[in-house]
């Protein structure tokens, strides 16, 4: 199963805690809702300061994709501060999650698996190359966050617009060749080992 997910088809849901919403790219079994998805890809336009939803199960990472950042606190952590040039930031969603926006709108891309089912990553890259998955089993997902972005496998040839979402069903295509001098996200799901 390879799938190219194209932004504009991207269904707006509202966020648990009713703050704002975000574009759902896909959520894993499809149909699945926030409370009994496996995996979840989505990406959020921020305009305001205030508490994350609560995933009791759920692990996250989060990446900016524009503006000027955001600051998150974290129980029994120091504030971290993100912005579209951070590594992705992983933490678990049942922790209280508070976010100050630095100086304005954001957009972030958000990946959440449930703990229990599935595990995941998520990568920032820059530049060609071949980028092989290390996985047989699972999915692999390419976010085209920051520009448009083409690249192929051994038999198919694909291209992406800003805010696509190219989504590989483990092992149909076990590496890609990035063709594009430009930043996007790589991310891997895979079973976790209690499934």
């Amino acid at each position: 199963m390879i799938l190219l997910l194209r932004a504009e088809s991207q269904k707006p849901v509202r966020w648990k805690n009713g703050g704002g919403e975000t574009a759902e790219i896909m959520v894993w079994p499809t149909g699945s809702g926030l409370d009994d998805f496996d995996w979840r890809l989505s990406r959020a336009t921020v305009a305001a300061s205030g508490p994350f939803s609560f995933f009791p199960g759920v692990d996250r990472t989060l990446a900016m994709l524009s503006g000027r950042g955001i600051t998150l606190e974290l129980p029994g952590m120091a504030p971290i501060r993100l912005t579209p040039d951070s590594a992705p930031l992983p933490f678990p969603g049942d922790l209280a999650c508070n976010a100050t926006l630095v100086a304005g709108v954001i957009t972030d891309l958000n990946v959440m698996t449930r703990r229990e089912r599935y595990q995941h990553t998520m990568t920032l890259y820059e530049g060609r190359g071949r980028r092989d998955w290390g996985a047989s089993q699972g999915f692999a997902a390419i976010h085209a966050g920051f520009g448009p972005l083409r690249c192929h496998s051994e038999r198919e040839h694909y291209e992406l617009g800003t805010g696509d979402t190219l989504i590989i069903g483990l092992p149909a295509a076990s590496s890609l060749e990035i063709e594009t001098q430009t930043r996007w996200l790589g991310i891997t799901l895979t079973p976790s080992k209690t499934v």
